[in-house]
């Protein structure tokens, strides 16, 4: 298979994420635990977010190029059609 690469920068936020969010258990009845809470929440989203676009981008090449191959086989399948009559 090949690398989306795309992706690459989200799997290095990934590790850095992982070292310092997993298994972290916040403290939500103070203020401060939920600030940490919230700020550790949206950092994790936001690279949510790049790996939705970017997959969607990825996506949206890849089915346009699969448009492109079925339009010139029609294409060329009207032709041979053409000269069967």
């Amino acid at each position: 298979m090949n690398e989306i690469v795309a992706y690459n920068p989200t799997k290095a936020a990934l590790a850095d994420l992982t070292s310092r969010y997993k298994g972290v258990v916040f403290d939500v009845t103070i203020q401060s635990g939920m600030e940490a809470a919230r700020t550790a929440y949206k950092e994790i989203n936001s690279h949510s977010i790049i790996l939705e676009k970017a997959r969607e981008k990825e996506k949206a090449e890849s089915l346009a190029y699969g448009r492109f191959v079925d339009a010139e086989a029609r294409r060329i399948a009207e032709q041979l059609d053409s000269l069967r009559l």
